[in-house]
């Protein structure tokens, strides 16, 4: 297309990459971002969607830092994790690692977190992540559900 001298046919090309701009930006200038980007081993990096959907076992979400205990280390706003269990699993939480209804499901690394025994209630939920060295519930406990925010990978490498 031509407007005058100008050619328009060269920016079609412009916009999806100042989409793709805009949303990357987005993720670091505002506390929900329209694309969530994973740099951690603790899960797949890439490009991950935030979504409304219920949250179940295996779900992927996004964890604020400010609902958990950090023991000490500098954490990022936002942690991908995985749902691994909810409401009436007993979890217990030792220097081992973390038991579910007395099965050890991920043990720790580091001689950090709490300690912990009890039941979940409905709006508990334990994350874990995919690296046995992540960073999740077997050092902070559980998480109440209202705070996570359920998300799907759009592209992952």
């Amino acid at each position: 297309m031509r407007i005058g001298s100008f050619q328009l046919q060269p920016l079609r090309h412009l916009l999806p990459l100042a989409l793709l701009v805009v949303f990357l930006g987005s993720t670091l200038l505002i506390r929900h971002p329209l694309i969530y980007t994973n740099w951690t081993s603790s899960m797949p990096k890439g490009l991950y969607l935030p979504i409304r959907r219920p949250l179940h076992p295996g779900a992927v979400v996004l964890v604020p830092s400010a609902v958990v205990q950090n023991c000490g280390l500098h954490l990022p706003k936002l942690l991908l994790k995985r749902i691994a269990f909810t409401r009436g699993t007993t979890i217990t939480l030792n220097s081992t690692g973390l038991y579910a209804n007395g099965r050890l499901v991920a043990a720790r690394v580091a001689p950090i977190g709490i300690m912990y025994r009890g039941t979940l209630r409905p709006g508990q939920v334990v994350v874990l992540g995919e690296s046995k060295r992540s960073f999740d519930s077997r050092y902070f406990g559980p998480v109440p559900s209202a705070a996570l925010r359920p998300v799907i990978p759009i592209l992952t490498w």
